[in-house]
């Protein structure tokens, strides 16, 4: 298993236990945390969101707002410079996929 997939099972699972209100992060964080590259960290969350594993958007000062309502994914990430905080929700596939992860990270 490779950093990428340990930072997906293991970023999932902790996203698991957080509970129906989500996750406010800043990538910044995740990727120390993790220690993959932030730009990494962001390409990531934004694949796993067009795969229906995890709701992902930012609050545009009015409302929070989905990543496929933002006109680019840097706006959304930049949103709000002083704090740079994403929201992040595990969906049901997500908590599918997290059924299985403990399993692999034994493996490795």
């Amino acid at each position: 298993m490779n950093a990428f997939e340990r930072f997906k099972d293991k970023f999932l699972l902790r996203l698991g236990r957080i509970g129906e209100d989500g996750w406010l992060v800043r990538t910044s964080l995740l990727a120390f945390d993790y220690g993959i590259p932030e730009a990494t960290v962001r390409k990531m969350l934004l694949q796993w969101a067009q795969e229906g594993l995890i709701w992902l958007g930012a609050d545009d000062g009015a409302a929070l707002r989905p990543w496929n309502e933002w006109g680019s994914t840097d706006e959304m990430f930049s949103a709000h410079v002083d704090s740079g905080q994403i929201r992040v929700r595990l969906l049901p596939s997500g908590a599918a996929y997290c059924e299985i992860a403990p399993k692999r990270l034994r493996v490795s």
